[in-house]
């Protein structure tokens, strides 16, 4: 199940009917959660993340009751997750339908990777 997060702060199932353009996305994200990720997304806690370095595009944002307004953001978000037993790891995201290059800098180590267009990819 995969819910989303309304703007009064209630949840909702999201229903997908598994032939829209973000539905295999999200199926890779739910199985990854459940799956190879599982030690750090479901059962970890997030952590910060390494320097991340790539292209940013518009996303186009609209406050309750505002105007919308593009709003730049990265192609490729990042966010890094500590399990119980002290290992972590790294999730990258690329949201766009490109491939994206993407620079990870932490603690003087530097490494540089291609992400496929909606590739989610763990780090460990």
């Amino acid at each position: 199940t995969l819910e989303e997060v309304r703007a009064d702060g209630s949840t909702r199932e999201v229903v997908r009917s598994g032939r829209g353009p973000y539905d295999a996305f999200m199926k890779r994200w739910v199985a990854l959660y459940h799956g190879e990720g599982r030690d750090w997304l479901a059962f970890g806690r997030q952590v910060k993340p390494p320097r991340v370095t790539c292209a940013t595009q518009p996303y186009m944002v609209t406050p309750p009751g505002q105007k919308p307004y593009a709003l730049q953001k990265p192609v490729v978000f990042c966010n890094a997750y500590e399990a119980h037993d002290g290992r972590r790891a790294v999730v990258l995201v690329n949201a766009t339908d490109k491939v994206q290059t993407v620079t990870l800098d932490e603690k003087g180590a530097r490494q540089t990777l291609r992400l496929v267009a909606d590739e989610i990819r763990l780090l460990k």
